[in-house]
C-alpha cells in the first residue's frame, strides 16, 4: 500500500543506526522506526528491530534508496506557505509551481495511481517539535481527471477540502510538464525557514525531488521564489 511518511523529529533520526541495510536499532513500535522519508513501503518493527522500508534513506534526500531515480527532478519556481491563527487549527494554506522534464524511462507521468505532494522545509526538522511545516497530501485515483495534456487532481472533502493540483504538457515540448497545486486545511505553525522541499509523488513509487532556497518570512508564513 503506498504510504508516504512524514518526517520524524531530528533526536530519533539521530538514534538509527545503519549496520545493515533497511535494519536499525531496537524499537517497541512502528512510529519508533519512521525515518521521515517518502517511501510506498512503510518502516516497521519485526522482532524488536525496526525494518526500514524501501532500503532505509541512506544519502539523506527524503527518497527511500529503492525507490530513488536520478534524472526526474522538480524545478520549483514559487512556494508560499501561509497561516491564519484567528481561523483555528488546521487552516493554513500552501501554493506552489514549477515544473519538470517527463523523462522515459521511468515516466511518462501519470495520475492513474493517483499522487502526493510532500513540502517540507528547514524548520521541520530542527527542535523543538511543532514549528515547521511537513505534510503530505494525497490525491486519489478517483480524485483526479485527465483530459488531453491537462491532469487535474481536487479533494471534495475532508480536511484538505479544496486541495487541487494542475498539471499541463508544453504543446510545444511535450516531455515538459508544468505543474500548480494549492494545499488547504493543513495543521502547522509559523515560524518556517527555508529551503524549502517538494516531492511529487505519482504511479506509487515514482518520487520526483525539488527545492527552492530564495525564501523570505513574512508574519503569517514565508515565500519562496527562484527568478
Amino acid at each position: 500500500m503506498w504510504k508516504p511518511q512524514v518526517c520524524a523529529p531530528l533526536f530519533l533520526l539521530s538514534t538509527l543506526v545503519f549496520a545493515r541495510p533497511g535494519l536499525v536499532a531496537a524499537c517497541t513500535t512502528d512510529a519508533e522506526c519512521d525515518n521521515g522519508d517518502t517511501c510506498s513501503v512503510p518502516d516497521t518493527c519485526q522482532s524488536g528491530s525496526c525494518v526500514l522500508g524501501g532500503g532505509g534513506d541512506t544519502n539523506s534526500d527524503l527518497i527511500c534508496d529503492d525507490e530513488y531515480v536520478a534524472g526526474i527532478d522538480l524545478r520549483v519556481t514559487k512556494i508560499i506557505i501561509r497561516t491564519f491563527p484567528a481561523a483555528g487549527p488546521a487552516s493554513a494554506t500552501m501554493h506552489g509551481n514549477g515544473d519538470f522534464i517527463d523523462v522515459v524511462p521511468p515516466g511518462p507521468f501519470t495520475a492513474s495511481a493517483g499522487i502526493a505532494i510532500r513540502v517540507k522545509d528547514n524548520l521541520s526538522s530542527v527542535p523543538p517539535p511543532g514549528d515547521g511545516a511537513d505534510v503530505t497530501v494525497t490525491f486519489g485515483a478517483a480524485d483526479c481527471v485527465t483530459a488531453g495534456d491537462n491532469t487535474t487532481c481536487r479533494l471534495l472533502g475532508g480536511q484538505n477540502r479544496g486541495s487541487q493540483a494542475k498539471f499541463k504538457r508544453d504543446p510545444l515540448a511535450p516531455e515538459q510538464i508544468k505543474y500548480s497545486f494549492r494545499l488547504r486545511g493543513l495543521d502547522i505553525n509559523k515560524p518556517f525557514f527555508g529551503p524549502v522541499r517538494v516531492i511529487l509523488s505519482d504511479d506509487t513509487t515514482l518520487h520526483r525531488p525539488g527545492k527552492v532556497v530564495d525564501c523570505r518570512l513574512f508574519p503569517t508564513g514565508i515565500k519562496c521564489r527562484e527568478f
